[in-house]
């Protein structure tokens, strides 16, 4: 997440949305993070259902803490001692085989072979069937063409982006702007957040990322980047004001 121009009312606003959303995925059993596959996830979710309560809310606000750096430094907080252990033991389980990862593994034998590039576009193909115009407009032209989409809210465009690169089956992002502004910063843009993703308002990692993707997952993680997408735009997009712009 990288944050080149925002007041911080909005990044306060942004950080305190960033903590009820946690809240939430640990109170519904993680119903967003459950879907990203990827050994960070289950590592994650692999911990965080051995904890009691109290130590997997403190793990999610060590985590959130690590990536909402000015609002955490506005608001006087600092990562607990109890909160950066809890951090050390989760960046632990990156070289385990945890129940969570042999489960996909063993659901996977059976989802037919890795996707190519070309198979990794029919799951954006699926989201834009779910996620079009008018409400979504996805470009024409320009340098995401055919792998992004905006979204206009009040004097802002926020644009979601896709990537299928060698390493990973699937990469998005979004980020918040000036709706008249173009696709890169510039020292004359007022507001500019880029590089925003459920991994990365919650702390956990810069990117998300799903690996190793069969055939047989293309719809099912269409359905859940889409959902992804509509919980950031209704969630975060509500946060925004044309204030912010002046």
């Amino acid at each position: 997440m990288i944050i080149y121009k925002a007041p911080d009312e909005f990044l306060l606003k942004f950080y305190q949305w960033a903590c009820a959303d946690y809240r939430r995925e640990i109170e519904e059993g993680f119903p967003l993070l459950r879907g990203i596959e990827n050994r960070t996830t289950y590592g994650l979710l692999g911990l965080m259902q051995s904890l009691p309560k109290a130590k997997q809310a403190a793990l999610a606000s060590g985590l959130l803490k690590r990536f909402h750096t000015r609002a955490v430094e506005i608001l006087g907080q600092k990562i607990l001692p109890q909160e950066q252990q809890l951090i050390e033991q989760w960046q632990k389980c990156f070289g385990v085989i945890n129940h969570l990862e042999q489960k996909r593994m063993a659901a996977a034998r059976n989802l037919g072979p890795s996707l190519d590039r070309k198979e990794r576009m029919k799951i954006l193909g699926h989201i834009r069937k779910e996620l079009h115009e008018p409400y979504c407009v996805w470009p024409d032209s320009g340098p995401w063409q055919g792998m992004s989409f905006d979204v206009e809210k009040g004097g802002f465009r926020i644009v979601t982006r896709f990537y299928t690169g060698m390493h990973v089956s699937l990469c998005y992002d979004h980020a918040i702007k000036n709706k008249e502004m173009g696709y890169y910063y510039n020292e004359n843009m007022t507001f500019y957040c880029d590089k925003i993703s459920i991994y990365s308002w919650m702390g956990i990692s810069w990117q998300t990322m799903w690996m190793d993707l069969k055939v047989g997952d293309i719809e099912r993680v269409a359905g859940e980047i889409v959902r992804l997408c509509r919980h950031f735009i209704e969630g975060v997009g509500g946060l925004l004001d044309d204030l912010y712009l002046a």
